[in-house]
């Protein structure tokens, strides 16, 4: 499939750069991937609680390519990354296109430069179907429904959602003006008219309000106070709260009574995409330590924030809040972990270690980040490594925390 390469960093303009092409597709074709995708997660065994047929329907009756009419691959192997445009041209390469976008694969649809000076990130995917109906399944949603979506991208799961819905019961809003445009064209060409803005969806859309259901398949650092004031009681809220390892967890919340949303972790995998914000300018204070900082050893493994477990959120909780966290070569050219707070402190841990299973630490600044560390590393041990759905979140309009068994559990940890 023909594809154009774009070297990192480049970008157009600062904005994302979107895919404008929307080539014409008999129907028989689209209509057969479709089935395939369809029973493809029929068989998959990953949605076997999924009762509801009607959302299989809508997967087999929603043409996704019309939502992605090109989409980007990325090259990790060459330094520095590339990212490369795909898109049809000629039989092949569109008969290539159709099995990509027909497959239960998240697409990324549109990059832009992210904090990394020279690096572009994902801003807008389609979301992988299978992930799609999971969450919407897990909804629960029914007939009459007002649902709330934050984060239209390419419209795709809004528009499986005004399938199963009507386009009047769905409110999707999305901070970029260009893709909540593209999004709208596309619906149109469908025929659904949901109602579409753009904004931030952090604070809700309060002339659609209230809702029974939100949605938002892109990661948060905290639970808006807009979405309590915005539901009805009983309504439920699809979020995914972002940890220290950069990824998004799922999770479910409920609104109880009293203006309080709560509820677990689920046992889903983890997405990347942050929730798209207006840009600010941010300014960090760093430190005046110079050299090599304070040496010190380490029992940590940093390397277990990136497996996929709750311990990434522990460390989070014991930082400072805004601390950040990246992985890079030391002075030795060895990997290791890399802490920033925003008070400027830093600290470094490497990812060998030593035949004591020790590992060579510094840090400098203010703040001991590695003793926090370290405090999340023990609490770990004594909470005998506990899974995701081990953990759950309460938001009220003043705070929200997160807590561990239960809701009235005293290891409780407060995220705002």
């Amino acid at each position: 499939m023909p594809s154009s390469p774009l070297l990192a960093g480049s970008h157009r303009g600062g904005l994302p750069l979107h895919i404008d092409m929307n080539p014409m597709v008999p129907g028989g074709v689209w209509r057969s991937h479709a089935t395939r995708l369809t029973d493809h997660l029929r068989s998959a065994g990953e949605l076997d609680g999924l009762t509801d047929e009607r959302w299989y329907q809508a997967i087999r009756e929603t043409p996704r390519h019309v939502f992605v009419p090109g989409y980007y691959t990325r090259d990790v192997h060459h330094h520095p990354s590339r990212w490369y445009l795909q898109e049809p041209s000629d039989p092949v390469s569109t008969a290539d296109w159709l099995a990509t976008v027909y497959s239960p694969n998240a697409l990324v649809t549109a990059l832009s430069t992210n904090a990394e000076p020279g690096n572009p990130a994902p801003v807008s995917a389609s979301t992988a179907p299978d992930q799609a109906i999971r969450m919407l399944h897990a909804l629960c949603i029914t007939d009459q429904m007002r649902i709330l979506e934050v984060g239209t991208g390419t419209g795709y799961v809004t528009a499986l959602l005004a399938h199963r819905l009507g386009a009047d019961h769905v409110t999707s809003i999305d901070i970029d003006p260009d893709l909540t445009d593209q999004a709208r064209n596309h619906l149109a060409t469908l025929g659904l008219t949901p109602t579409l803005s753009s904004g931030d969806g952090t604070r809700g859309a309060l002339e659609d309000a209230p809702f029974d259901r939100i949605l938002a398949a892109c990661t948060l650092d905290s639970i808006p106070s807009s979405w309590i004031t915005q539901t009805r009681p009983g309504a439920l809220v699809l979020t995914h709260l972002r940890n220290l390892a950069g990824t998004g967890t799922p999770l479910l919340l409920r609104h109880r009574s009293g203006g309080i949303l709560d509820g677990r972790f689920l046992a889903w995998p983890a997405i990347d995409i942050p929730v798209r914000r207006p840009v600010r300018e941010i300014r960090r204070r760093y430190c005046s330590a110079v050299g090599n900082g304070r040496a010190r050893t380490t029992p940590v493994d940093p390397t277990e924030l990136h497996r996929g477990t709750p311990l990434s959120l522990l460390t989070q909780l014991h930082l400072p809040k805004g601390t950040t966290h990246h992985v890079r070569l030391d002075a030795n050219t060895a990997p290791a972990s890399y802490f920033t707070a925003p008070d400027g402190s830093w600290a470094e841990v490497t990812h060998n270690a030593d035949h004591r299973g020790r590992r060579d630490a510094r840090e400098a600044g203010p703040t001991a980040l590695i003793c926090a560390i370290e405090n999340a590393w023990n609490e770990w041990g004594h909470l005998h490594c506990p899974q995701w759905t081990d953990f759950g979140i309460t938001a009220t309009l003043e705070r929200t925390s997160v807590w561990h068994g239960h809701p009235a559990s005293e290891r409780t940890w407060s995220l705002t």
